[in-house]
């Protein structure tokens, strides 16, 4: 389900001719008067000299017949504001990705340290063993066997 949502807004931020994601500048999305949307440059390069044929639809825009007179088309903003959020979530998401990374290094690190830690501890106890197994007196087996309870070992 999530996967059409995505490809529905990067359909509706992109230009149906060019194929090319909007933008502020030379890909600014342009209300024709269908309501259709194109990229400037597809729409400069498509006008004829006062009207353009809606690629979708062949409905025709025109700019008065008046030939000096620049072309004002509404740019589409919703499609702009829909890149924009985009782009924010994505950013948000690899913020989480990085963040989730650093947690996983830190939590290893802390693994290994405590893991360094721990073995560590072992071989003192060990030693500690060690050193009171060599002071008790082994000639009688009952009181070395009793140590070794008490020791757990």
């Amino acid at each position: 389900m999530a996967t059409l949502s995505v490809k529905l807004l990067e359909e509706l931020v992109t230009c149906n001719i060019c194929l090319n994601q909007y933008d502020e500048g030379i890909r600014k999305p342009k209300f024709l008067q269908c309501s259709h949307t194109i990229c400037l440059e597809c729409f400069q390069a498509i006008r004829n000299r006062y009207t353009i044929a809606c690629p979708f639809c062949r409905t025709s825009t025109s700019n008065g017949h008046i030939y000096e007179i620049e072309w004002i088309l509404p740019t589409n903003q919703y499609a702009l504001d829909i890149l924009r959020l985009m782009r924010t979530a994505l950013k948000v998401e690899e913020d989480n990705q990085f963040i989730a990374a650093l947690a996983m290094r830190y939590c290893r690190e802390m693994e290994e340290a405590l893991d360094e830690e721990s073995v560590l501890d072992q071989e003192q106890e060990q030693e500690q063993v060690t050193a009171k197994t060599d002071s008790c007196d082994t000639s009688n087996s009952e009181t070395f066997d009793q140590e070794l309870k008490y020791w757990n070992l």
